[in-house]
């Protein structure tokens, strides 16, 4: 029942994020400790990844608060998760980790030893409708979601790939939440 529930939610969470990409809007925002995010998706990401996928998180003691709507930074984390895994047919590792920055900010990192992202596609990842995976398999949604997101949260998402190294890193950088609500801030 209790999987069930959380199912039901995420779909509530998806829906709404779909609804916030065309208005360009976020609600419920609250100030919390990341590692609370984390630790809350990892739950489920250990069921949507499967047995030859190691999942492995690093969490930061003494984490600043940012302000977030904890739904929507999750779901970029579910995001960024299945799309590693996507890129690990045969295996390998995902590795969450919340740092905190000496600039006054908060970093998450989804990295994983997948097949990486060929530098042609890597200009293109964040729009909308783009996708390397087979046609049926992916909306082409789910980056460009995500960064619209980081971005409301007066964030920054950035990503690290290509040939020459193996894996994708995903570094989301989020404004302490004292400094949320000051442009100022941390500059």
């Amino acid at each position: 029942i209790k999987a069930i529930q959380d199912t039901v939610d995420r779909a509530q969470g998806l829906t709404s994020q779909l609804l916030m990409f065309g208005r360009k809007s976020a609600h419920r925002r609250t100030c919390l400790d990341l590692n609370q995010v984390v630790l809350s998706a990892e739950r489920l990401l250990r069921r949507l990844i499967g047995e030859d996928i190691t999942l492995t998180t690093r969490l930061a003691a003494n984490l600043p608060q940012v302000l977030v709507d904890p739904s929507h930074v999750d779901q970029v984390i579910v995001n960024l998760a299945v799309n590693a895994r996507d890129a690990m047919p045969d295996g390998g590792t995902i590795t969450i980790g919340v740092f905190k920055h000496e600039k006054r900010k908060v970093i998450i990192t989804v990295a994983d030893t997948g097949t990486g992202i060929s530098d042609e596609n890597l200009e293109h990842i964040f729009e909308p409708f783009f996708s390397t995976k087979q046609r049926g398999k992916g909306t082409g949604l789910g980056l460009s979601i995500s960064k619209s997101i980081i971005q409301q949260h007066k964030g920054s998402i950035e990503v690290v790939s290509g040939q020459a190294i193996r894996g994708t890193t995903f570094k989301i950088t989020l404004p302490f939440a004292s400094d949320a609500h000051n442009p100022l801030a941390g500059l």
